[in-house]
């Protein structure tokens, strides 16, 4: 999506609603969209300051833990 009064492109999500009188609508929500990267153990801030550096007026860094559902407990 274009924003009109800065011309800056932006990601939206679109929803899609049908109204009971059998009428249809359509809602933009902009959202900021994210990736997940695995990192070698104890190089996450050495990946998460690179990135911050390459990009720094794109991207946004944050160190979150996840665990990994597909390993064998």
């Amino acid at each position: 999506m274009v924003l009109e009064e800065t011309k800056a492109i932006i990601a939206v999500c679109d929803f899609y609603f049908l109204q009971e009188d059998g009428g249809r609508f359509k809602i933009s929500y902009p959202f900021r969209p994210y990736l997940h990267l695995a990192t070698v153990p104890s190089f996450e801030y050495h990946v998460a300051s690179y990135l911050s550096k390459k990009y720094p007026n794109v991207v946004t860094v944050d160190i979150v833990e996840k665990e990994d559902l597909d390993m064998v407990s």
